[in-house]
């Protein structure tokens, strides 16, 4: 950290934690990457986080990290099941605005995101850049049971479900569990009428 006292750390409000100096020790702040000065502690932070990609705001419930402390904020929705955002297609609440508006993409059929190389499309980045992968056969994620590679962490928290035996998804008419969703998906169409 660039601020003197490194690694202190200290709480904004419930859940979340600020990294860096407990209290203030000094009236000018410098950074230790440039010969720039800054006269308060919230200045340096935001230029260290610009020149550095640091990420100073952390989760303390699930430990990822945010440039700021809105952001942080905003996260913490999803912890506290908070979500003042509906959709007004399905009436699916999000605890964001921007995960309602990616949410919306599926109702209007949009996928502004293009691979170039086949030209598929995908109405989140996210999902396109772990498409990239099937092209480059890069596999960043590592099941620990058994070396299974794949391209996207949800591939891989659905296999590790295999050594597990873990079934999140219950069927509302019958009671059975499945560990994966699309499984629940196809099962539920046995009881449809005919």
């Amino acid at each position: 950290m660039i601020i003197s006292n490194p690694g202190a750390s200290e709480s904004i409000t419930d859940g979340l934690a600020l990294v860096g100096p407990s209290r203030l020790q000094q009236n000018i702040y410098n950074s230790s990457l440039r010969s720039t000065e800054f006269h308060s502690e919230r200045n340096l932070k935001q230029h260290s986080v610009v020149t550095t990609g640091q990420k100073l705001f952390s989760c303390k419930v699930c430990q990822k990290g945010y440039k700021h402390e809105s952001t942080l904020k905003c996260h913490m929705r999803v912890h506290a099941d908070i979500k003042p955002y509906e959709c007004k297609f399905c009436g699916k609440a999000f605890p964001t605005k921007s995960a309602l508006k990616t949410h919306v993409l599926i109702h209007t059929d949009e996928k502004p995101f293009t691979c170039d190389i086949c030209g598929k499309r995908f109405t989140r980045n996210g999902n396109l850049k772990t498409h990239m992968r099937t092209h480059s056969g890069e596999k960043p994620y590592s099941c620990l049971a058994c070396g299974k590679s794949f391209t996207g962490k949800s591939n891989l928290k659905t296999h590790e479900r295999v050594h597990t035996g873990e079934k999140p998804y219950k069927c509302e008419f019958c009671g059975r569990y499945f560990s994966i969703k699309c499984n629940l998906k196809q099962h539920t169409k046995t009881h449809e009428p005919k």
